[in-house]
């Protein structure tokens, strides 16, 4: 065969790569035997090979690599018909010098050839181990971060959790501070419609000049109401602000229980009491006296 039709046919990447039929590999060897050209294109390719798989070879411990290379040269023992003698190497083999073994001579092209062959071999087991122990590791380090990750969620979520507590105690602390207060006047908001069961309670300290309202009992009203707070002082009447809507958590609202702690609402000095009416969703300017609820004077 013409070598450079045998060069381009692709047998000599199959037999680098161990994929060659027996007849291929005899057919390389051969050819490699009697012609330069064949010889060279088979040299570059392996030499190709054992370049990637430098690169891409990982370290092997001093136990691992006496294994491996007693094994090897068992091999080429064997297909040198030595039954896995080795052959020493004559010191002087490079000055042309070299000592002959029985039936084969040390530059014979097959036997390197298939010296070549099985240190590819070789290499590429070990870039496939050093592969699978990358895929391994990476999953292993996606695996962690996955993990950190949860954790973290998990450790803001009781942060969190516990600055709203910590928040709740304090505002627990503030009401009971107030409602000790000798300062602190309780003023009982008092049905005066048709909802008997109405009570609001309205604590108020001049001086801390501070005013809560606590709703004891209050009915739901329509999606277009609002219940709105005032302070009658001096005989007119002032805006305190609207009580939130069903469903709607007031500031300092148990989340959990649903149950309304103290309000707060605007500071007025000397009222003479306070009302709640049904206005408007909003609020109103000004209060709507048939529509007033509850009522309490300061006394």
């Amino acid at each position: 065969m013409d070598p450079n039709t045998f060069i381009e046919s692709g047998v000599i990447e199959r037999y680098a790569l161990g994929q060659a039929t027996c007849f291929e590999a005899r057919e390389v060897e051969f050819m490699a035997e009697e012609h330069t050209d064949v010889r060279q294109a088979v040299e570059e390719v392996f030499g190709g090979v054992e370049a990637v798989a430098r690169v891409s070879a990982v370290p092997l411990s001093d136990e691992a690599r006496r294994q491996s290379l007693s094994a090897v040269m068992e091999r080429i023992g064997k297909e040198s018909g030595q039954s896995g003698v080795v052959r020493r190497l004559d010191p002087n083999a490079g000055n042309g010098q070299a000592g002959r073994d029985p039936g084969a001579s040390a530059a014979d092209p097959g036997s390197r050839i298939r010296r070549m062959q099985t240190w590819t071999g070789i290499a590429a087991a070990l870039v496939l181990l050093a592969g699978a122990a990358a895929f391994y590791l990476n999953n292993q380090n996606r695996a962690l971060e996955r993990e950190q990750v949860a954790q973290q969620s998990e450790l803001d979520r009781l942060g969190r959790e516990a600055g709203a507590a910590k928040a709740e105690l304090d505002r627990t602390q503030d009401y009971l501070a107030l409602l000790r207060d000798a300062a602190t006047r309780r003023v009982p908001l008092m049905p005066v419609g048709g909802d008997d069961q109405a009570r609001v309670d309205v604590y108020w300290n001049p001086e801390l000049e501070q005013a809560y309202f606590d709703v004891l009992q209050l009915a739901d009203l329509p999606s277009d109401r609002q219940y709105q707070l005032w302070a009658i002082v001096g005989g007119q009447p002032q805006d305190m602000g609207v009580l939130p809507v069903s469903g709607e958590r007031a500031p300092g609202q148990d989340a959990e229980a649903g149950v309304p702690a103290l309000q707060e609402f605007p500071f007025v000095d000397a009222p003479d009491a306070f009302a709640i009416t049904i206005e408007p969703l909003g609020g109103s300017e000004a209060p709507t006296l048939d529509q007033m609820v509850v009522l309490g004077a300061m006394g």
